[in-house]
């Protein structure tokens, strides 16, 4: 799967201050090895983290608003972030994934 692809993916960190929390990629970093990722909370879309592939859990969600918005140039506010993560079927932070 390209990494373009992943846009608007929901992702879970592994480890690091961030890990267990839901998080949507929102770019691809300029080294095209890492993905940026925002939860529009602790890391809003104007400031995404660079995000190792390795180091997150990829869950089987999409966020299809945030992915047309992604695709179209234009990024969510960091509201409509929080409200469609808020609205995924993800288990609570720090719960298995399926």
């Amino acid at each position: 799967m390209a990494p373009e692809d992943l846009l608007g993916r929901v992702v879970v960190p592994k480890s690091g201050r961030d890990a267990g929390a839901a998080q949507a990629v929102v770019g691809l970093a300029s080294d095209g090895e890492r993905l940026l990722v925002a939860d529009g909370r602790r890391r809003p879309v104007a400031k995404p983290k660079a995000k190792n592939m390795k180091h997150l859990r990829f869950t089987d969600i999409w966020l299809e608003d945030a992915r047309r918005a992604l695709l179209a140039g234009r990024a969510p506010t960091d509201r409509q972030l929080r409200t469609m993560l808020g609205s995924a079927p993800l288990p609570p932070r720090g719960a298995p994934l399926p």
